[in-house]
């Protein structure tokens, strides 16, 4: 009988044949999906396929992009919100996860409780921009002219994103009664400020760097906690007197709730490795005019945090009512 009890003992400590490793260490062992919210050649997805190729350089195994546009990219991320918790599908996003239920009616999406963060990739801060033929060219003259001519200045409003409501925070932190004027997209409203048609516009160096270079456009300050390693010489909002840090652009990377913390680590690391490779480094910065950002899940947990609750209570003082 004892003879019987080791023997059993001694079976039940060895492993089981073909039992699935501890998590982390076997993955990935097949090819991995990264779903982008937007169609193919914007920044997301061109950032998505950078990070891709190095993970399947290093790793061995295929990382298909997968585009899924729509709804300001609610479909795609609503799509991995209901994918395996396995690391094998997973979200290339944007800020914009945190304003979907701010703007689209029902969206039924909570970028805080639906997904897991990974890591941030990039992180770009917003410029405030005023054009060379306009009344100042620094923000303190601004806030002093538009303070004496109220209502008498326009400013650019890009549809239903961060900077729209970063915008809105901007305006509220200045005191000033500007008039919006709506364009559709980053670069739409460029040829306007050229013009002198509208006076402020709240958007990133990447769309007016070679007018800057030019002249014809100002950058007064921006809305970053430290100054823009691109804008050296630009002060902060801070710097100038103004009590306020905006929200900005970024991408990140996310998986789907219950995705084990083993491999969420490693898809951090793989991601961090990836982004600090010299030549995406070069890219992402001469390129594309961002900074790379890869601080792991909570890092990124806490970005998400932060600018959800600012959008959130911007949204709400200006009355903003989902579509």
């Amino acid at each position: 009988m004892r003879c019987t009890v080791h023997w059993l003992a001694a079976l039940l400590a060895l492993p089981l044949a073909g039992a699935a490793p501890a998590f982390g260490q076997a993955f990935p062992a097949k090819p991995i999906t990264l779903i982008v919210g937007t169609a193919t050649g914007g920044p997301m997805n061109a950032i998505g396929r950078l990070v891709g190729d190095e993970l399947e350089k290093a790793w061995g195994q295929p990382v298909i992009v997968d585009n899924k546009p729509g709804a300001g990219g609610l479909l795609g991320a609503n799509f991995v919100k209901r994918a395996a918790p396995d690391g094998y599908t997973l979200l290339m996003n944007a800020d914009a996860v945190t304003t979907f239920n701010l703007f689209i009616k029902d969206a039924n999406f909570d970028p805080i409780k639906d997904l897991l963060p990974i890591t941030q990739l990039t992180d770009t801060y917003y410029t405030v921009f005023t054009g060379a033929k306009g009344p100042a060219k620094t923000l303190k003259e601004f806030v002093a002219y538009g303070k004496a001519n109220p209502g008498k200045m326009n400013y650019a409003g890009i549809g239903q994103t961060s900077s729209y409501l970063d915008s809105l925070l901007v305006l509220r932190t200045l005191g000033l009664d500007l008039v919006m004027i709506p364009y559709g997209g980053a670069a739409t409203g460029v040829p306007a400020m050229l013009a002198n048609d509208i006076q402020m516009y709240l958007t990133t160096f990447s769309v007016m760097g070679p007018h800057l270079k030019e002249g014809n456009i100002v950058a007064m300050a921006t809305t970053a906690p430290t100054r823009l390693r691109e804008l050296p010489n630009v002060p902060t909002m801070k710097e100038e007197g103004f009590d306020m840090v905006g929200t900005g652009t970024w991408f990140g990377l996310m998986a789907p709730l219950g995705t084990p913390q083993p491999i969420i680590d490693k898809l951090a690391t793989g991601a961090k490795q990836a982004m600090n490779q010299p030549e995406v480094l070069a890219r992402i910065r001469d390129t594309m005019g961002q900074t790379v950002m890869t601080d792991g899940p909570k890092a990124m947990s806490e970005r998400l945090a932060r600018d959800f609750k600012v959008r959130a209570e911007i949204a709400r003082v200006a009355k903003i009512e989902p579509q």
